[in-house]
């Protein structure tokens, strides 16, 4: 394939200097027909150390007669960042469970990925589905609950201002 040749830019006189006039617009629109579009860019995911710190906390949700065991893990990257979350439910196998541990995992790699932990707490504190209820924490942040969703947004929410310095919300 051979390329067309290309005309010669017009040419005007300044004060004596010959200026090469190319229209910037057009200079672009050339180079975009040439090149191929830029890739977009593919964000970087920032893995955990294979050791790292952690805490696990325990919450009974009491709802309708029930009592539920919630356990929550939480990973943290050496700056004490929340890297990684946890969920396990008593109910091993049931429909709640499998979308415990899918929810815990999503906000895990969205965190690796550099979504900020608010972004999540924002969106599941006042989420209401069962089981909800009294709780009979000793602390009275986490007394009730309107999910379980709720509640450990609100304890990662509390964990997190205690690493930045806030304290908490009591």
């Amino acid at each position: 394939m051979t390329r067309p040749k290309r005309k010669p830019a017009p040419v005007r006189r300044i004060d004596g200097v010959k200026h090469v006039i190319a229209a910037a617009v057009a200079a672009n629109e050339a180079v975009k027909a040439i090149l191929p579009p830029p890739a977009p860019a593919r964000p970087l995911r920032e893995r955990l150390p294979d050791e790292r710190k952690g805490v696990t906390r325990r919450f009974h949700v009491r709802a309708g007669g029930e009592n539920v065991k919630v356990y929550v893990t939480v990973g943290r990257y050496p700056d004490g960042r929340i890297g990684e979350v946890f969920l396990k439910v008593d109910r091993q196998g049931t429909l709640a469970s499998g979308a415990l541990d899918a929810v815990a995992l999503a906000i895990s790699v969205g965190l690796q990925y550099g979504i900020p932990l608010g972004a999540f707490v924002d969106k599941f504190v006042g989420m209401r589905f069962e089981p909800a209820g009294f709780t009979g924490d000793n602390d009275d942040r986490y007394r009730t609950c309107t999910s379980v969703l709720d509640l450990v947004a609100r304890y990662l929410r509390d964990l997190e201002e205690e690493r930045v310095g806030g304290g908490g919300r009591r």
